[in-house]
C-alpha cells in the first residue's frame, strides 16, 4: 500500500505500521529511512524533470569537489 507522508496523519500511520524506519538520537536528531518505501508521488511535480535536474546537480557537485 503506497504511503502519503505529506498528508495529515500519514507520517503517524507509517510510524505505527513500520516503527523500525524511525530512529531518534540522544542528541535530539530524528531519522526516517525512506529506502524501499512505496510512496505516493505529490501532485504537480514532474518526476522525470526532477530526476534530470538531480543528475545535473550531482555532476556539478562532483566538478566542484574536483
Amino acid at each position: 500500500m503506497p504511503h502519503n507522508i505529506l498528508e495529515q496523519g500519514g507520517l503517524e500511520n507509517l510510524q505505527k505500521e513500520q516503527p523500525n524506519r524511525f530512529k531518534k538520537e540522544i542528541a535530539g536528531a530524528s531519522y526516517l529511512n525512506l529506502q524501499g518505501l512505496d510512496l505516493i508521488a505529490p501532485d504537480g511535480i514532474d518526476i522525470e524533470k526532477m530526476e534530470k535536474l538531480a543528475k545535473i546537480m550531482r555532476g556539478l557537485i562532483f566538478c566542484a569537489l574536483e
